[in-house]
């Protein structure tokens, strides 16, 4: 199997055949590898659920998508009306209680798979009418509860999630969301109509699988961000603000706030004199987004696609994990041209529209929203700041030192690890060996005393950029193997690698091992390692098919660390906070 090709899966309670053909033919436009296993339970009975939980399982999937109808889950849905309530809250707590064994059985044989639970339609109808509501559990109450309770349950499980299907045939339309001619031939409760919008909805989850989130946002300016042109229209006169049509761009940029609260990076792409745009971003009154929240700006009169491939290397970021978003038509097309990995989105001409346009796209989903994605806009704006620092030193270790840089390693705990698996499935650039692991994985590893896994942070004057780098080191005999060494691409430089691999090699020294062995898997991307172990002592040894083999004697090992990083190990931390107490 290709290394890259997602094993799905798709358990539904009716005939979704058709449906599982659309979903192969998204993620293959979207250049998205999947083997897709379906399988239809008409019946919810506990053997035939084992059957296909037999089948299912057999297969591995890495995300199960478990589609289960409300009529087929509730028979005779609509006679809970008649019970007590009493009765009504046992129904709800039973059934979301089948629903959370069913799960949580899958999850203990399969740590590693995501599984993605459809919550259930709240009926329009009730035949209760208008008095619906007046009930302690009415009918739309019944299912809201069931709703709520498989949230709730499933809230803190990080390898299953709720899919809101309700709110899904909302936005599209309850009232069509049915064929009621199929739904009775056929056993088909969903419209063909809707396969395609359901699929981009499961891809927001595939995406995240295959750690193809997109989190650079470039943006052009006039009639994007403000309308008008501020260099004719002048700072008084472009439209932003409370009022038509300036609130639409408002709300826009409200949007693309929240976004970079939660991690994603902000650039400016515009042809404009930089002063009128400087001027707007630091002083309109109704300028949401200002300077800081910027991590790269290419004001100046070059072509699009260039200023996005020097915004790429300022921010030392892979151009597939950029989006533009432009109202010029001719911009879009060059920049489509030129960089095709770049998701283009051309505004529609209705700045009304602008805000639909932005939320529908599913680009910037993850499993998991740790602190340090919240940190990353706001480091990579402070790396801006630091660039500007570095300009006035002409010596590049006085200006390392004038950081007052401190690097926190900690061995991995129940707070890192989720921290740590992100890092190994999207770190491309410096990671030595790209190998993928998830939050199981991760934990394996550090509840084996075989291996070694820590995590290093770094922060200094200008900002915490938190968790940055990883190291995961198995232990031999004699000898250790660094299985895992990487570092995310905005600290390069300030020569925290160097004290990552430093703390590894102390380690193994101190656990009485005489030989360290790093290795290298050379990618598309990361070749700017290759010489990494090289640079640091070690010579090398021999290929081991793909990969290069560099070998360090601890025996004759000396110790070499930067002297202007301050270095804070697990004890150093917990001694601070015993002080602190």
């Amino acid at each position: 199997m290709e290394r890259n090709k997602l094993k799905i899966a798709l358990v539904s309670s009716f005939t979704l055949d058709n449906f599982s053909k659309v979903l192969v033919n998204s993620c293959s436009r979207e250049n998205l590898s999947i083997e897709m296993k379906y399988r239809t339970s008409y019946n919810l009975g506990v053997p035939e659920l084992a059957n296909i939980a037999s089948d299912i399982s057999a297969f591995n999937p890495q995300i199960l998508f478990f589609f289960i109808d409300l009529k087929t889950f509730i028979p005779h849905h609509l006679r809970i009306l008649w019970k007590s309530k009493e009765e009504k809250e046992n129904i709800i707590n039973e059934k979301a209680a089948f629903l959370k064994e069913l799960a949580q059985m899958f999850v203990k044989s399969h740590p590693n798979t995501i599984i993605v639970i459809h919550n259930f339609e709240v009926p329009s109808y009730s035949p209760l009418g208008i008095l619906d509501n007046k009930e302690d559990l009415g009918m739309k109450t019944i299912v809201r509860e069931l709703n709520h309770q498989l949230e709730k349950q499933f809230k803190n499980e990080k390898s299953i999630f709720v899919f809101d299907y309700d709110a899904f045939l909302s936005a599209h339309g309850k009232k069509n969301s049915c064929d009621q001619r199929l739904h009775y031939i056929a056993d088909m409760k969903l419209h063909s109509e809707l396969f395609p919008f359901l699929a981009d909805e499961y891809l927001s989850y595939i995406k995240a699988l295959a750690a193809k989130p997109r989190k650079c946002i470039v943006l052009d300016l006039d009639n994007t961000l403000w309308g008008g042109i501020i260099g004719e229209d002048g700072f008084d006169k472009i439209k932003l603000g409370p009022t038509p049509p300036g609130n639409a761009f408002v709300e826009f940029q409200e949007v693309l706030l929240s976004l970079f609260h939660r991690g994603i990076i902000l650039a400016v792409n515009s042809k404009n004199n930089p002063e009128d745009v400087l001027q707007v971003l630091r002083d309109h009154p109704h300028m949401v987004l200002r300077e800081q929240h910027f991590s790269a700006l290419r004001i100046n009169w070059q072509d699009k696609a260039a200023n996005i491939k020097e915004i790429a290397d300022e921010l030392n970021i892979g151009t597939d994990s950029m989006v533009f978003i432009d109202d010029d038509k001719h911009n879009c097309l060059l920049v489509k041209s030129a960089l095709p990995e770049v998701l283009t989105i051309l505004l529609p001409d209705d700045p009304s529209l602008y805000v639909e346009t932005l939320t529908q796209l599913n680009e910037f989903n993850t499993f998991q929203l740790t602190e340090e994605d919240a940190l990353r806009s706001k480091s990579y704006a402070e790396e801006r700041q630091r660039r500007k620092l570095r300009e006035q030193f002409s010596d590049a270790h006085d200006f390392l030192r004038n950081l007052h840089m401190k690097a926190t390693i900690k061995q991995a705990d129940n707070f890192t690890i989720p921290r740590i698996s992100q890092l190994t499935n999207r770190t491309n650039q410096f990671n030595l060996t790209t190998r993928r692991y998830s939050e199981a994985d991760i934990s394996q590893f550090h509840n084996d005393p075989a291996y070694y896994v820590c995590s290093i942070q770094a922060e200094d004057k200008l900002g915490d950029s938190g968790i940055v780098g990883a190291a995961i080191m198995k232990y031999g005999h004699d000898s250790a193997v660094i299985d895992t060494f990487l570092m995310s691409c905005r600290v390069l430089g300030r020569q925290i690698e160097t004290v990552l691999l430093h703390h590894l090699l102390e380690q193994a020294k101190s656990s009485g091992v005489t030989q360290v062995i790093g290795e290298y898997i050379p990618t598309t991307k990361n070749a700017q390692t290759k010489d990494f172990y090289k640079d640091h002592g070690f010579s090398f040894h021999r290929d081991e098919q793909s990969s290069s083999l560099w070998h360090l004697d601890l025996t004759e090992y000396a110790a070499s660390c930067p002297d202007f990083i301050e270095i804070i190990t697990e004890q150093d931390a917990i001694g601070q906070e015993e002080r602190k107490k």
